[in-house]
Order: C-alpha cells, then sequence, then structure tokens
C-alpha cells in the first residue's frame, strides 16, 4: 500500500496514476518499481512503450488483427491510409510497411 496522504499538500503533490505500476507527480509517471517502459516486438516492429501508454499487450492477437485489417482493406491499402485510433502507433506503421501514404 502506497501512503501518499501527507503529500497532497506538498509542491510536488503525488497521487496514484491512472496506470497500477506508477504514481503521477507534476504530471509524470514514476514507476514504483522497476524501468519506466518497456519493449515489446509486434511483427516485425519493435516498440518502446512508456507506462502511462494505451497498448494492446497482446501482441500476437494485435498483429493477427492488423493483418486481417490490411488483407480485408486490399488495394486501398496500398493509397492513402488514415489511423483514427489512438494509441503508440502500431495500426500506422502496420499499414506503412505496404501503404502510399498514412
Amino acid at each position: 500500500m502506497l501512503a501518499l496522504d501527507g503529500l497532497r499538500q506538498h509542491p510536488l503533490s503525488a497521487r496514484r496514476a491512472a496506470h497500477p505500476a506508477c504514481i503521477t507527480i507534476r504530471r509524470r509517471c514514476l514507476p514504483l518499481r522497476g524501468q519506466d517502459h518497456f519493449f515489446d516486438k509486434l511483427g516485425k516492429l519493435r516498440f518502446r512503450i512508456s507506462l502511462p501508454s494505451f497498448y494492446q499487450i497482446n501482441s500476437f492477437q494485435a498483429a493477427a488483427a492488423y493483418q486481417l485489417a490490411v488483407t480485408l482493406a486490399g488495394d486501398a491499402a496500398k493509397g492513402r491510409v488514415v489511423d483514427a485510433y489512438s494509441g503508440i502507433g502500431t495500426i500506422s506503421l502496420w499499414f506503412a510497411t505496404q501503404a502510399k501514404e498514412v
């Protein structure tokens, strides 16, 4: 259990972040233990991911879903692709290997 009550009035006020592995001090996520990032591989792409980032942690399933999206898009995937989802850009980078413009 992390006791943060005494820090609320301090200029460096801390609170539990949305991510359970860190606390937020002045809008910066500080890890409770270990690194403030991790690495993961999605197909041939390698990502350095910060703790509060939105990322699909099931890389195997994400790769299958992205490849299915490319297949279903057909020739359209070779033209201009718009990634309308938020996150760290995995969909954009997956399509960028084939698309003319992302």
